[in-house]
């Protein structure tokens, strides 16, 4: 009987060290794929937040306060975030944010905002998905936000080229025609 009892305590020693091995496994995967995540995050420029929608609070990682051109102590409410947002574009942007909130839809907006940090206008490119409660009401908002000022910057100069193009065919083209009028008016003298 004793030694039913000393291979009952083995055994469960060796199940309390499989259990602590397998919690460390996956502790230790689960500190991989953050770390993944995170380097993937400031790789893309792309930083995460969720929006509480019954408090108007919103968490943000570090590469979004960073876009963003805020501190860790900075209040990160709606009234904040939308304080961000160059004027020019706040109408707009709060608007579809209520559109998406009232249809339940999602949101996908391309808007400057003003960083706090050094006054600098970025262009950011924000979307996100609406989590609801089990009555259809929604609670928060998940999503990302990307700086796509390079992209604004090049589609601007892209334009300009393309416009400057166009200026110079529609000149060619009035010089070309000038041309020929004053050919044909020599030929009939």
């Amino acid at each position: 009987s004793r030694g039913a009892k000393e291979w009952a305590s083995v055994c469960a020693w060796l199940a309390s060290v499989r259990d602590v091995t397998e919690r460390k496994r996956v502790f230790d995967a689960l500190q991989e794929s953050e770390q993944l995540l995170r380097e993937a995050q400031w790789a893309g420029q792309i930083g995460v937040y969720v929006t509480d929608l019954r408090t108007g609070q919103w968490k943000s990682t570090p590469v979004l306060d960073h876009l963003l051109g805020v501190d860790t102590g900075h209040e990160h409410t709606v009234k904040s975030w939308v304080e961000l947002i160059a004027p020019e574009h706040g109408q707009r942007v709060m608007a579809h944010f209520d559109q998406v909130v009232q249809e339940r839809g999602r949101f996908d907006c391309e808007y400057k905002i003003v960083r706090p940090s050094d006054g600098v206008e970025r262009w950011i490119h924000a979307q996100g998905t609406l989590r609801c409660d089990d009555m259809g009401q929604p609670t928060h908002l998940f999503g990302t936000c990307q700086d796509i000022t390079d992209r604004i910057a090049a589609a601007g100069h892209l334009q300009e080229l393309n416009e400057t193009l166009e200026r110079r065919v529609q000149d060619r083209t009035e010089e070309l025609r000038n041309a020929l009028t004053q050919a044909e008016a020599a030929k009939r003298s």
